[in-house]
């Protein structure tokens, strides 16, 4: 879903800031962000550290000023049995 938001957003025309955990090590996003004449800023942020939170703050504002939309694709994964669903 995420990368799909990005791609709808560059072909609007607008500029996407890319994070995720390894987003960097993502080919799919550094195959568009090459496409993308600038568009797309691919960047690395663990969210569960805040110290990945901290540097990623100091290294955004580098980049924008200002950010006009937000979106959280965070998701979690989760196992149970299927005994114990009802």
């Amino acid at each position: 879903m995420g990368y799909e938001l990005v791609k709808q957003f560059l072909v609007e025309g607008q500029a996407v800031i890319a994070v995720g955990r390894n987003a960097t090590m993502s080919h799919a996003l550094n195959s568009l962000a090459a496409l993308a004449t600038g568009n797309l800023i691919v960047m690395n942020c663990d969210i569960g550290s805040g110290e990945d939170v901290a540097d990623f703050g100091k290294e955004i504002s580098k980049h924008v000023s200002t950010i006009d939309v937000l979106i959280n694709n965070a998701g979690m994964m989760c196992s149970w049995e299927a005994s114990s669903i009802r």
